[in-house]
Order: C-alpha cells, then sequence, then structure tokens
C-alpha cells in the first residue's frame, strides 16, 4: 500500500515525530519521575539513565564549593574494598568544609545531575549525603534500603560531588 502525504500533512508528521522523541527522552531519562526507564523499585541501586548500562570513569572525582576544586582518588579514601561514603569522600577533599551544613548536586559522567530531574525536588542534604555510598570502581550511588530516598538520588558513573551554602 503507498500512501501519499501532501506539503502540509508531512510537516505535521515530523512536528509529531519530534514531540513524540523529546516525550520519550524526558521519561526515558529518569527526568519525568514516572516509572520510565530511568527509574527503579525503592530499596535498589541506581538507575541506568538515558546512556545504558555500560559506563567507563577514571578513580577520581571532582568537588567543587564555590570557586574551589579538588579531584580526589577514591583510592585514597577510606572503603571497605567496594563502597565508600560520600561524607568520607568529601572530607577527604574538603577537610575544612562541614557536609553535614551544605546542599549537594551530584553529576554523572554524561553531564546530568540531581538538579535537572524533576521528580528530584530539591538537592541532598547533609544527612542524606552523610547516608550515601559511592562504589569506588564504577562511581555508582546508593543509600541503604531502610531510607527514604527518591529513586532518582540514586545515580551511576559520578564524576563531579558539587557542594552549596
Amino acid at each position: 500500500m503507498i500512501v501519499s502525504l501532501t506539503r502540509e500533512e508531512r510537516g505535521t508528521k515530523s512536528a509529531m515525530r519530534v514531540l513524540t522523541i523529546v516525550l520519550l527522552l524526558a521519561l526515558g531519562c529518569g527526568t519525568g519521575g514516572g516509572a520510565g526507564a530511568g527509574s527503579a523499585p525503592a530499596g535498589r541501586g541506581p538507575t541506568s539513565g538515558p546512556h545504558g548500562d555500560a559506563h567507563e570513569v577514571g578513580p577520581k572525582v571532582s568537588l567543587v564549593l564555590g570557586d574551589k576544586q579538588v579531584d580526589i582518588g577514591l583510592d585514597e579514601v577510606p572503603h571497605d574494598g567496594t563502597t565508600a561514603s560520600l561524607r568520607d569522600v568529601w572530607r577527604a577533599g574538603m577537610p575544612t568544609d562541614d557536609p553535614m551544613l551544605l546542599h549537594f548536586d551530584l553529576y554523572d559522567l554524561h553531564g546530568f545531575h540531581i538538579g535537572t530531574r524533576a521528580a528530584c525536588t530539591r538537592l541532598l542534604n547533609g544527612s542524606d549525603f552523610a547516608a550515601a555510598r559511592i562504589d569506588v570502581r564504577t562511581h555508582d550511588v546508593t543509600y541503604d534500603d531502610q531510607l527514604s530516598i527518591n529513586d532518582c538520588y540514586r545515580m551511576r558513573a559520578i564524576v563531579r560531588i558539587v557542594g552549596m551554602r
């Protein structure tokens, strides 16, 4: 069956494709807060995000507070062999700045961060940040299953942590 479309119909069809792609990206990237591809059941690990499960990260994480930036190797931070506390990571790189008095935005390898996710209504506070664990190899951030942390805060391949007063 051959279908012939007028110029106006082709324009409308093209506009609908663009709208469909935008909606799929918004839901699939975990930015929509729904049950899209970027959400995970409570108590589980981080969401996969828009770029799939595989990710390559280096050994360091950048810590930023105002105009200060420090790169810290996760192997330099006390860890249990697999994960380290984000509070310990912060203290290793910014020892004079108490993480309990700050708010945090986490950035992944692809530039996605908590502040851009609609489901994350606020940045991490010091208590939530202190409860987070980062995998020293993959840089995936997880939380204790007993905490009521929204799934949007569970992220993969974290390469930058920005603290704010």
